[in-house]
């Protein structure tokens, strides 16, 4: 941590002396001199494009587990994403069930975004990798759940999906991502 930290302290000078911005990994640093020292930040801005909002049908079949008795081996749902302000959130209409994610990555046509519940009986983590296509997406999603009694770890479950989801509703879809 502390190399990443004198990096990127050193590369902020260098920038500051050249006149010229460098970026990290793509992201981009804010930079603000206090007393003649220059110090900074750096901020990752990772968008889902505005055609991934909406509503979506999505199929599901397991792939692998560990725990073939615990999952469904076909399932069937809705998806939700919908943006509040800096809270993104994933929810199944049907179900009820609504959770913040966090976004991972968007690479071309690709977004990989998490999901994380923990309370005292489980610790719970969603990874969705999927790949859009006009108004269908594919791709996987993978659970993963430690189950606890009374602050002892018991086991855990892992459950991988094949996932394919075709467009209800949102914005319409003609150019998904842009890079």
């Amino acid at each position: 941590m502390s190399s990443i930290l004198l990096s990127y302290l050193f590369v902020s000078i260098i920038s500051a002396n050249m006149n010229k911005p460098i970026f990290l990994n793509g992201d981009e640093p804010s930079m603000v001199p206090v007393n003649g020292v220059l110090s900074g930040t750096v901020t990752k801005s990772k968008e889902l494009p505005q055609e991934l909002y909406g509503t979506w049908s999505v199929s599901s079949a397991v792939i692998e587990t560990n725990n073939p008795e615990l999952y469904r081996k076909k399932g069937s749902d809705i998806w939700t994403l919908q943006r509040g302000q800096d809270i993104i959130t994933l929810s199944n209409p049907v179900t009820g069930a609504t959770a913040s994610i966090t976004v991972d990555e968007v690479k071309g046509n690709n977004a990989i975004f998490t999901r994380v519940n923990n309370n005292d009986k489980f610790r719970e983590k969603e990874r969705v990798n999927i790949t859009v296509d006009e108004d269908r997406f594919y791709g996987s999603d993978t659970i993963e759940t430690e189950y606890y009694k009374k602050g002892k770890y018991l086991y855990t479950s892992v459950v991988k999906y094949d996932v394919i989801g075709n467009k209800i509703s949102g914005p319409a879809i003609k150019r998904i991502f842009s890079e």
